[in-house]
């Protein structure tokens, strides 16, 4: 027999082609000639635990509906998301998120790249081709992306995590929770990113901070394909509030206590 592996979950049909197995357009199979029983469904989802995150507005392979219901967290609906970053990954997660939150800001370091993100919805730059919902507002000042935030996620690389905080300090308050998806470590220090967002952050306030990661392609996300990520924090009620406030039907978080293992294991 011939294995086919693959890649995370973007599997689909005809993976049987010339191994002799057969395709009716429901799912293929791993293994050539492997009964039907064993038949990866079309649904990559359908098979990992269910979570009671409601589900957002998005369709997957099309353009989302903007301005979707609240989400739940911590039994308070959560309506105002800032985005700190604007490269790949940080555009993606606003497009995918935002069916989510009914008001969203990006902040975007680079002042002529936001006034065209504004004008065109497009990041011309970082992610070409996909547009930015109506409701997504773009802003390159920090005290307007931040104003009236309820959950910071910041993506930025992880050099400039300390100097980024500190600009926003005078903006955060401790009713904000944090949520980094900025991977690698701090130059010099070696520190982790949340890490170092408490080292900024403990000076004003007590934070509340997760980290997000997973086998992510920004591309993948922005076209709403089945993509599942880890949300951790030694906090539970944290890790499973921004579970509640981020997952959809495309976009699945799993939480787990261990913030380390998944920011050095990615």
């Amino acid at each position: 027999d011939i294995v086919v592996t693959c890649r995370g979950f973007g599997w689909g049909r005809n993976i049987n082609s010339g191994l002799g197995g057969t395709d009716d357009g429901e799912g293929g199979s791993i293994v050539g000639r492997t009964p039907w029983s064993a038949r990866v469904p079309l649904d990559p989802f359908s098979a990992l635990p269910s979570i009671s995150a409601p589900m957002q507005d998005g369709r997957p392979g099309g353009r989302p509906r903007t301005g979707g219901s609240a989400p739940q967290c911590g039994g308070r609906a959560v309506k105002r998301l800032a985005i700190i970053g604007a490269g790949s990954w940080g555009t993606a997660l606003a497009i995918v998120l935002a069916p989510r939150f009914p008001m969203l800001r990006l902040w975007v370091y680079e002042a002529d790249l936001g006034c065209r993100m504004r004008e065109t919805r497009e990041n011309d730059i970082y992610l070409p081709e996909y547009l930015l919902p109506p409701h997504v507002e773009v802003s390159s000042d920090l005290a307007t992306a931040l104003d009236g935030a309820e959950i910071v996620l910041s993506v930025m690389p992880s050099h400039l995590v300390r100097t980024i905080y500190h600009q926003m300090l005078p903006f955060l308050n401790d009713s904000m929770v944090f949520v980094s998806a900025a991977k690698g470590l701090e130059n010099g220090s070696l520190l982790r990113t949340s890490e170092v967002i408490r080292e900024v952050l403990q000076t004003r306030i007590e934070p509340r901070v997760a980290v997000i990661s997973g086998p992510t392609f920004a591309r993948e996300v922005a076209r709403f394909e089945p993509t599942a990520l880890v949300v951790a924090s030694p906090n539970a009620a944290l890790t499973e509030s921004v579970q509640t406030a981020f997952s959809g039907p495309t976009f699945r978080l799993y939480t787990r206590p261990d913030s380390i293992g998944v920011e050095i294991g990615g």
